[in-house]
């Protein structure tokens, strides 16, 4: 995990939620399960799961 890959998604997703926690878990969620993905992957998955979860 890259502390500014961490940085930038959560950044890039806390806009969206406007929660703390529910954003961080997401920048968890994402940076884990993606490990091989390339960053502007990583931020457009995590943008639309954040964007998912506002929805519900």
């Amino acid at each position: 995990m890259n502390k500014k890959q961490a940085t930038h998604l959560y950044a890039l997703v806390y806009p969206i939620i406007r929660n703390k926690k529910t954003a961080k878990k997401i920048v968890i969620d994402m940076l884990r399960n993606d490990q091989k993905l390339g960053e502007k992957e990583l931020a457009r998955k995590a943008i639309n799961r954040a964007i998912e979860t506002v929805k519900r």
